[in-house]
């Protein structure tokens, strides 16, 4: 079992929203707020939170169920 990574969750998905959201908020930044553009930008940050916290959840999981499988195995040193 390889040392758990921090940023093992992060991938395409995750990466292609969270550019989304920086190019929803250039756009805000250069079109003078108006509402339709700060609506697209909170649309787009809410979608990439969403994203992020579910495959954090979904590492965490795995990390858990690796730690769980080393303690019935009676593994110590992993464990």
């Amino acid at each position: 079992m390889e040392p758990a990574n921090r940023e093992t969750w992060f991938d395409d998905e995750c990466q292609a929203a969270t550019e989304d959201k920086k190019k929803a908020h250039k756009k805000m930044q250069q079109g003078y707020g108006t509402r339709s553009l700060i609506e697209e930008y909170k649309e787009k940050r809410r979608k990439e939170k969403t994203i992020h916290k579910r495959k954090k959840k979904e590492q965490m999981n795995v990390e858990l169920e690796n730690t769980e499988l080393l303690r019935k195995q009676h593994d110590c040193r992993k464990f």
